[in-house]
């Protein structure tokens, strides 16, 4: 949902991103990721390590490989709690 004059920015995904981590909302996270990309917003490290504990955390493995693949590709670093995972 977007009100007029206000434009989502990659802090307002990433808040959205993390409460959709802690509930385990794996299918949020990867629409969010979407809308991200549809609004010229590249998701960043934060983003993806997110993405990948959640899908992890719902048994999503191949959509986890995936965006661990396009972390790999944007050179971003999985951080501790995403290899933990």
């Amino acid at each position: 949902m977007e009100f007029r004059g206000l434009t989502p920015t990659l802090a307002s995904y990433s808040s959205v991103i993390d409460a959709g981590l802690k509930a385990q909302q794996w299918e949020l996270i990867l629409a969010k990721m979407d809308g991200m990309r549809e609004k010229g917003l590249l998701p960043d490290a934060s983003t993806y390590n997110a993405a990948v504990r959640a899908c992890v955390h719902m048994d999503q493995w191949k959509k986890a490989i995936r965006l661990l693949q396009e972390m790999s590709n944007r050179s971003y670093p999985a951080d501790q709690a995403t290899y933990n995972t």
